[in-house]
């Protein structure tokens, strides 16, 4: 089937994506072997500052992504086999 393999790739693509956000809220794995004997301050400053750090780590990658999607949209580029415009691909992320 032509293009079978372009649609499963970003298929699967937008699927580990648009995941991210569960993920981020309660999927994550964490170890909390020190976190349960750490005094109620400084476990809840810890959390924060993980979730800091994550914004900024998701922030910085949405920019990337924003970028890249524009640059591909000034190019024309496309899939191979589909001729999708990958700007609608990377722009769904």
């Amino acid at each position: 089937v032509p293009g079978a393999v372009e649609l499963a790739r970003y298929s699967l693509l937008i699927l580990v994506f648009a995941a991210l956000p569960r993920a981020a809220v309660s999927g994550l794995v964490s170890v909390d072997l020190l976190l349960g004997v750490m005094p109620d301050p400084l476990r809840r400053a810890l959390e924060r500052t993980w979730d800091l750090l994550l914004s900024v780590f998701a922030g910085i990658v949405a920019w990337l992504f924003a970028e890249k999607t524009l640059t591909m949209a000034e190019r024309g580029d496309a899939t191979q086999d589909l001729g999708v415009p990958l700007f609608l691909v990377y722009g769904a992320l």
